[in-house]
């Protein structure tokens, strides 16, 4: 038999349907009349009511939503859906006819530095939001994802540059990497998952990936001396440069230079040019050489002279002489005077004593000698003194 007329507690007698019946959610829900069937029942009871007097609570069917790879988490929502949160794999209990939307997260991260992006649907669709009519025997649908592995990069130090590349790749595909140093800094080379100073480079992501680039600031070389003049003694100088680099002299521009590895010296008198460049790790740390240059000058002195340098004078009486002190070669110092050679019983005196000379300086030098002196001709002799540096001068007198 087709079918079984019932009797029910309604108005009028109904008959069944089934869920194959063409009258199953296929009618238009006129709720603004009724929103019940002739039961009582209350319609519509599936995605849309059916036809004619008896509305079908329709029954539950397995519905399986499920995701490649397995784990990705989805949403539920619609009437007889079980709505709520669920993984994928969850086996769901929906009406048969219910209209079910099911949507996917993406992307979605499970592990640290691995992230899955929603594709499609496993038969075709692109949407992740999607709205289904549960169907009358059990059925899965599967949400297919793409696998991503997160590219970590790192400037080191964050001041000194920037690596480009970092973000997420599919697995599998191929990232640029490449490393672009701050204004005064220099790129040293990659380490982590990359190494070498070569940029840019390509990384295959097959996993999370780090790569750190490292940057070293360019610093002005140092040399060891402030001078650019040096008086009367060998210059021995050298450069030094910090961040890890060490210096090399590049170029001697004169013979009057010598070097052995980061020490440069000469011998006064002469100019020397020294051309310095940095390295670390094989890598320049600057683009192009400093340049600096020392002079080594003779050296430094003073000269006396005694004015006159002859005299004639008479027993009893003061003879007096000028002394002028004058630098050579930048002699910038003290001197300190004394005077000898006298008749006996003369006593000699200068003033000042001391005459500090920075070009031209003068000073008085007299001697005294008693009356009893015998007559002839002496020889006086000026001494300066200035540290190391002892200079002598002479002048004749002659007593009557």
């Amino acid at each position: 038999l087709a079918a079984l007329a019932l009797k029910t507690p309604g108005l009028t007698e109904t008959m069944a349907i089934g869920t194959k019946s063409p009258a199953f959610i296929a009618g238009v829900c006129e709720t603004s009349i009724t929103n019940v069937d002739q039961r009582g029942i209350s319609r519509p009871q599936s995605a849309a009511c059916d036809i004619g007097a008896y509305e079908l609570v329709a029954p539950a069917m397995a519905v399986t939503i499920a995701s490649a790879p397995a784990g990705q988490s989805f949403s539920v929502s619609g009437t007889g859906c079980q709505p709520g949160n669920y993984t994928g794999g969850a086996v769901l209990q929906w009406q048969v006819g219910a209209s079910c939307s099911v949507s996917f997260a993406s992307p979605q991260s499970v592990v640290a530095g691995t992230q899955y992006v929603f594709s499609a649907w496993a038969d075709g669709p692109t949407t992740r939001t999607r709205t289904f009519v549960t169907p009358i025997g059990p059925t899965t649908y599967t949400g297919d994802f793409t696998t991503q592995y997160l590219l970590t990069a790192i400037d080191s130090p964050a001041a000194g540059g920037t690596v480009s590349g970092g973000g997420y790749y599919n697995a599998g595909s191929s990232a640029v990497v490449g490393a672009m140093p701050a204004v005064g800094y220099v790129f040293a080379g990659f380490s982590g998952s990359l190494a070498g100073p070569v940029s840019p480079q390509n990384l295959v992501m097959n996993a999370p990936n780090t790569v750190i680039g490292n940057f070293l600031i360019i610093q002005a070389i140092t040399f060891n001396s402030i001078a650019s003049r040096i008086q009367g003694t060998q210059l021995i100088l050298s450069a030094s440069a910090s961040s890890g680099l060490t210096v090399s002299f590049a170029s001697l521009t004169t013979s009057v230079c010598t070097v052995s590895g980061t020490t440069a010296s000469m011998i006064a008198p002469g100019t020397c040019t020294i051309q310095a460049s940095q390295r670390g790790n094989s890598v320049y740390a600057a683009a192009t050489p400093v340049s600096q240059s020392f002079t080594v000058l003779p050296a430094a002195n003073f000269t006396i002279t005694p004015n006159p340098p002859v005299e004639t004078l008479y027993r009893g009486v003061v003879a007096i002489f000028v002394l002028q002190l004058q630098s050579v070669h930048a002699f910038n110092g003290n001197v300190t005077l004394s005077c000898s050679g006298g008749p006996a019983g003369s006593k000699c005196l200068d003033f000042p004593q001391t005459v500090h000379v920075n070009g031209t300086a003068y000073a008085i030098s007299g001697i005294l000698f008693p009356e009893n002196t015998t007559p002839g001709t002496y020889t006086m002799t000026f001494t300066g003194v200035s540290g190391a540096l002892t200079n002598t001068a002479t002048a004749k007198f002659t007593v009557k």
